[in-house]
């Protein structure tokens, strides 16, 4: 019989995420006001460049 020893476990960086959200929608935010439909345009090519950077960056050397 095996027992999830994760179920027991607390999330401790929850605050942490919802910071990092917050601030995301605020840059989002931001932009749009200062460029407006480019803003959203140029915030959607620079979240897809970082994800792509953190897909290399977690799958070097593997």
């Amino acid at each position: 019989m095996t027992t999830d020893s994760h179920a027991a476990v607390p999330n401790q960086h929850a605050g942490f995420m919802y910071l990092v959200a917050v601030l995301v929608i605020a840059l989002l935010a931001g932009s749009i006001v200062f460029a407006g439909l480019g803003g959203l345009i140029l915030f959607g090519v620079g979240a897809t460049w970082l994800i792509l950077a953190l897909l290399v960056i977690m799958t070097a050397g593997g």
